[in-house]
This record gives structure tokens, C-alpha cells and sequence, in this order.
């Protein structure tokens, strides 16, 4: 398959958790680009899209829902995985079958793994240092590549099942 890895991430830490998902895919015979949202041009080729987003005080940045919205007017129905990463909330088993499933419109509603980020103080602004403070968050990396890498291959494992579908549906249409 095809595959967009689509990413917002205001530091880096969620850019660099969409890179090794984007590597897991390659491992699993995907063709990847890992593209920021604010810079993708066209949806058109992809079979597949996996959106990654920051999560700062319990929401995704607006880039990543804006984006969502455009997914679920252009790309719906084929499939779109969705992570995010922050501090709080992070999802105790993202392996399960409902955070590797593809994720329906508005993508961002449902179910999707949260894996731990990064907080950095010496990037941080003076309000957003206060809101760190405010939710009790510390400086450290809490992101766990292991577990990144455990998810994109099940989330390559279901994009293989979904190219054989397709593919199997193309064939039976051109008897």
C-alpha cells in the first residue's frame, strides 16, 4: 500500500514518533511518506493514511483536526489510522484490536492510541511552561519506541489485510 504518514507536532517529539512508525510500515512493504498536515497538497494516491498529532492540555492541535476534517471529505472511506502523543491519558494497551483498526470519521472521535511525549522546559514559553506546571507534568520523554514500533506493525499487519481485500474485490470485478 501506499501510505501517508501525516504529522502535527509543534517541538518534534510527535514528528519523530511518526518517523519510526513510517519506518515499521516500510518494514512491512508499505511505500511511506511522512509529510507534516500543514504541507500535504493532495490525498490523491495514497491507500491508506495513519495521523499522528500532539496533544497539549487533553486536545490534538488544530492542524491535526483540520486536517481530519479534510480526510473525512476526500479520503472516506479507505482507511486512516490515528495516534497521538502527550503527557496524560496514555493508553495502557494500544495494541488492542480497537486502537490497530482504522479509525472512522471524524477520526479524532474514536478510539486511538496515545502514546507518551515529551516535555521539554527550555522550549516552552513562559505560558505554556505555566500551563506544564498547571497539569503537573514534568521534563522527560515518556515515549516508549518499543511500543511505537509494536503498534505500526500491527497497523501494517491490518494494512496488509486491507490491500489483499482490495485486491481480491478488483479481481472478482474484472471477471
Amino acid at each position: 500500500m501506499r501510505v501517508l504518514v501525516a504529522i502535527a507536532s509543534t517541538y518534534g517529539a510527535t514528528a519523530e514518533i511518526g518517523e519510526a512508525v513510517a519506518a515499521e510500515l516500510r518494514q512491512g512493504g508499505h511505500d511511506v511518506d511522512v509529510r507534516r498536515v500543514d504541507s500535504v497538497e493532495s490525498l490523491q494516491g495514497y491507500d491508506g493514511v495513519v495521523l499522528g498529532s500532539a496533544v497539549y492540555i487533553g486536545r490534538v492541535l488544530t492542524s491535526a483536526r483540520q486536517f481530519a476534517a479534510r480526510l473525512a471529505e476526500e479520503f472516506a472511506p479507505r482507511p486512516v489510522w490515528v495516534f497521538a502523543s502527550g503527557m496524560k491519558s496514555v493508553t495502557a494497551y494500544p495494541l488492542g484490536a480497537a486502537f490497530t483498526s482504522p479509525v472512522p470519521p471524524p477520526y479524532f472521535g474514536a478510539r486511538y492510541a496515545i502514546f507518551g511525549g515529551v516535555v521539554d522546559r527550555s522550549k516552552l514559553g513562559s505560558a505554556e511552561r505555566s500551563l506544564i506546571g498547571f497539569v503537573g507534568a514534568t521534563h522527560s520523554d515518556e515515549r516508549d519506541f518499543d511500543l511505537i514500533a509494536a503498534w505500526s506493525g500491527e497497523v501494517s499487519v491490518r494494512m496488509n489485510q486491507f490491500d489483499a481485500l482490495d485486491r481480491a474485490r478488483s479481481a472478482q470485478g474484472t471477471r
